[in-house]
């Protein structure tokens, strides 16, 4: 079997579906700590699972996505040479890390969840069976709030498992696209970077630049310096970089060579280049680029509520919610009759 980022991104909801069966499931719920036990031990069975999946997937995968982006047909039929197979090694070993640190991460702030939800029900007091309707009703409020987490980052900003999941995909195979154009021909040096339509302020002000990949040519600055460097003090060399600008970047890299430009086209491509000329912190973008980012950020944004209302309603109807967010979609965008009986059923 051919190994596509969709294998991936099937085990991983896959996985999130099934933990958040699991931690909801009140028949498994109880003030007895043996049952806490029990949901975490078929908890990490769920990670454990979806951690020795992506070892058997993750090499077949970025392997043959480093293979197809080769940009020279004759090149990519020779197959991967040692250069070749240490960048896809890496770039496996990245993702596999983030993949271990997610895990670990989901499974301790469930289990921090469900240690704060038992400490808040023992300091009341009441009937032991009132005890455990109201630890029940609370525990699945809390699951409610906190969602399934896959990641907290710099700017406190909470990562759904399954949004995390898909970042780390998306910016994996974008990372090893670029670094097979680099790697097709082992002494080229130049090389531009094209963005998408509607651009962040970050790509927008590296976009359509040349850079220098060994980072010694005294007209372009480095590659490493648009892609971030891993160890800020350290050299600007491609094996110190991210190779994206951002999480979920979708810039691109292609070679770049001053052959056959007029004097004047070079030069105006220098300057352009160029951080002194041209600083980097400049946002190039105009009012109306700007405004049409926004506006695609907003509706993402909406389709990214409405994917935790799915999830949250999930949560609280259990089988009487459809299995996939396609249809729930369905419903909302229709208001149908359907999702508004769905709607009364979480406010009763």
């Amino acid at each position: 079997m051919i190994i596509k980022p969709f294998h991936f991104m099937r085990l991983f909801l896959k996985v999130q579906e099934n933990i958040l069966a699991i931690i909801t499931n009140k028949s498994l719920i109880g003030m007895a700590t043996y049952k806490d036990k029990l949901i975490l031990k078929r908890v990490q069975e769920q990670l454990d699972f979806m951690v020795n999946k992506s070892w058997q997937y993750a090499p077949d995968l970025f392997t043959n996505i480093y293979l197809n982006a080769k940009i020279d047909k004759h090149i990519r039929a020779l197959g991967m040479n040692a250069t070749d197979q240490v960048a896809v090694s890496r770039i496996v070993d990245n993702f596999m890390g983030h993949v271990f640190e997610t895990s670990s991460f989901s499974y301790k702030t469930l289990k921090k969840t469900m240690e704060e939800t038992r400490a808040e029900l023992l300091n009341q007091s009441g009937a032991l069976s009132t005890m455990e309707r109201a630890y029940k009703d609370l525990y699945v409020e809390n699951i409610r709030k906190q969602g399934l987490v896959g990641f907290i980052d710099k700017a406190n900003k909470r990562w759904s498992f399954g949004n995390y999941t898909k970042m780390l995909l998306d910016t994996s195979t974008r990372i090893t696209n670029n670094y097979a154009v680099i790697y097709t021909y082992e002494k080229h040096d130049l090389y531009k970077i094209i963005g998408h339509a509607n651009s962040c302020k970050k790509c927008a002000a590296h976009k359509n630049r040349v850079y220098s990949r060994s980072g010694t040519n005294k007209f372009y600055p480095s590659l490493a310096s648009a892609f971030g460097k891993i160890d800020k003090s350290g050299l600007d060399t491609l094996e110190n970089s991210y190779l994206s600008i951002h999480p979920n970047c979708k810039c691109e890299i292609i070679p770049f060579t001053e052959g056959g430009k007029t004097a004047r086209e070079i030069e105006e491509i220098r300057e352009f280049s160029n951080y002194e000329t041209n600083p980097p912190d400049r946002d190039p973008r105009t009012e109306r680029q700007i405004e049409a980012y926004n506006n695609k950020v907003q509706e993402r944004q909406k389709l990214v509520n409405t994917f935790k209302e799915f999830q949250d309603m999930k949560l609280a109807l259990g089988k009487r919610m459809p299995k996939t967010f396609n249809t729930f979609l369905k419903h909302k965008l229709a208001n149908s009759e359907q999702f508004r009986a769905w709607k009364q059923s979480i406010h009763k």
